[in-house]
């Protein structure tokens, strides 16, 4: 199925279709469909031309990468493949995970990839260290990095949906709700960190779009019978906690991973599914193998499949447009 979004080279008539709103920086699409004549490998196509190369004038908190970014005025009914579009791009530009097995500082180089410098930064997790490389191309694909929930973030932004402004808006009007009464009042959308807080997101999705919370354990998965409350569907952001973490970190339904739906089997759950490990390269199946070894309170811990490690919570789904305004869009 997602070998549709490969390939292909027809210029889709999206750009004709599209307005340019200059004083935002994006352009905002009045007609939310792909014309029937577009093929889906055409979204494929337009999408990894305005991720890449970065657009320096446009570089902004809510663009750290500086993407020529689009937003639906109106709502497109197919946005789930959007969204899995977007997510194949990245895919295919191997954007790497910032830091490497056992870093405390996961995720401090993703600014990198638009800098205007010349440099990727490399977690070696054999040295526990980073290693710092140049290949004589600014800002080239090679310096993408990011931690697992920038993933979701990019793509839901890439294919259409600025989050990163929704998520600053909601803030303004209950900043008391994500700074926890006060008592987490680092909390706030000035840094790319109130973006790649899996609670924030959360919290968003659960007041202005869709949020199930199914809490399927691995045996319910694998059980043929087994069907979910609420079925996934591709392009949505799926929550992971762990299997096997010590006692008092949160437990297997609180949330410490996530990712994007890129399939999902007759059941209604997740096949294939997006999402940014330490060690891979972007894509997983849900009970698939990845013989993986963690050193978990001092003893190694194997896990042979995505699903021995990774509980699977629930989902989020966009649903409804967001428009940024002018000053929001634009402000760096």
């Amino acid at each position: 199925m997602l070998d549709k979004f490969l390939g292909g080279s027809t210029v889709s008539p999206l750009l004709c279709a599209a307005r340019r709103c200059t004083a935002v920086l994006l352009v905002v699409l009045a007609t939310p469909t792909i014309p029937a004549q577009s093929t889906v490998s055409s979204l494929y196509a337009d999408l990894a031309e305005r991720s890449y190369p970065p657009r320096y004038d446009r570089v902004s908190l809510f663009n750290p990468w500086g993407e020529d970014l689009i937003v639906h005025r109106e709502w497109p009914a197919d946005f789930g493949d959007w969204v899995v579009a977007a997510a194949q791009v990245y895919a295919d530009q191997k954007i790497r995970f910032d830091g490497y097995m056992g870093s405390t500082d996961d995720g401090s180089h993703y600014t990198a990839a638009a800098d205007g410098e010349d440099g990727a930064w490399w977690g070696d997790s054999a040295h526990a260290r980073y290693n710092r490389q140049a290949d004589g191309v600014v800002d080239d694909l090679g310096e993408r990095v990011w931690i697992c929930l920038d993933l979701p973030v990019h793509a839901f932004t890439l294919a259409g949906y600025p989050i990163r402004e929704a998520l600053a808006r909601d803030f303004e009007a209950v900043p008391e709700i994500y700074t926890i009464g006060g008592t987490f009042s680092e909390n706030v959308p000035t840094t790319q960190a109130f973006f790649r807080r899996v609670r924030n997101l959360r919290t968003f999705l659960q007041r202005h779009q869709k949020y199930a919370e199914l809490r399927v354990r691995k045996e319910q998965y694998r059980d043929p019978d087994f069907r979910p409350v609420e079925p996934f569907a591709p392009g949505d952001l799926v929550f992971f906690g762990h299997y096997g973490d010590p006692d008092g970190t949160g437990g297997v339904w609180h949330p410490k991973h996530s990712g994007i739906v890129g399939t999902v089997d007759a059941r209604g759950l997740p096949v294939v599914v997006y999402n940014m490990r330490v060690s891979q390269g972007l894509i997983d199946e849900y009970d698939g193998k990845i013989n993986q070894t963690r050193v978990i309170e001092g003893r190694e811990v194997h896990f042979e499949r995505f699903a021995d490690r990774y509980s699977l919570i629930g989902f989020g789904r966009i649903v409804h447009p967001f428009v940024p305004d002018a000053a929001a869009a634009g402000g760096r």
